[in-house]
């Protein structure tokens, strides 16, 4: 009677490799995915504030974010950026209030 192999025998597939051999970054391991992932779980306030959210990672989070990876996403570049909100991070180039900063740094306790 012949056993079938044990899954521990499988010859596991290996990442795909970029061209300077290190691994390429997913979707999922870049801080825009993590900012979405939040988002998701906001689904249930009132449009409003949903709205106003959306509006926040469009206008302020992703652009600054979206494409960076996790793993070098650190704290003083992170609050950098978030103490720069006060000043200039508005659209009209005037700081955001302490409420939609507030708002932001929920991104951020989300993530890394």
């Amino acid at each position: 009677m012949t056993h079938p192999k044990a899954l521990n025998d499988t010859p596991r597939a290996q990442p795909p490799r970029s061209a300077a051999g290190r691994n390429p970054t997913t979707p999922g391991d870049l801080a825009g995915s993590v900012a979405e992932q939040w988002f998701a779980t906001k689904q249930h306030r009132k449009p409003k504030t949903v709205a106003g959210y959306r509006s926040l990672l469009d206008t302020v989070v992703l652009p600054k974010w979206e494409r960076v990876p996790l793993k070098r996403l650190d704290y003083e570049s992170y609050s950098t950026w978030l103490g720069a909100l006060s000043v200039d991070g508005g659209q009209r180039g005037s700081g955001l209030p302490a409420s939609r900063i507030i708002q932001a740094h929920q991104f951020g306790r989300r993530g890394p």
